[in-house]
């Protein structure tokens, strides 16, 4: 059995200098507003979890350069995501859509 969390331990939230962050495999469905404290992350692997869609605190992180999200149940993608994720240069979403695509949200 593999050790996996449903929730971001709080004490994660206070390495505001943390750069990479793999929480890969788990249960987590959600990011608390909080995880915005981690503003220096440039690379964040949130594979083979639970989210239905991409947290919106994750698209506001200003030093975000990777994102995986490869492996997720996902539903729809916001409109703006675009716009909000501008710093951007790699973003995966390997077998991440329910049903084989994804919808826009309005």
């Amino acid at each position: 059995h593999a050790l996996t969390i449903p929730v971001i331990p709080r004490s994660l939230l206070h390495l505001t200098t943390l750069t990479t962050l793999t929480l890969a495999s788990n249960e987590l469905q959600a990011l608390p507003l909080s995880f915005a404290r981690l503003a220096s992350l440039s690379s964040l692997d949130l594979s083979h979890n639970k989210f239905s869609a991409i947290p919106s605190v994750v698209l506001n992180l200003p030093a975000l350069r990777v994102l995986s999200m490869s492996s997720n149940p996902l539903a729809a993608l916001p409109n703006d995501w675009l716009s909000l994720s501008g710093q951007l240069q790699e973003l995966s979403l390997e077998s991440s859509c329910k049903g084989g695509t994804a919808k826009w949200n309005e």
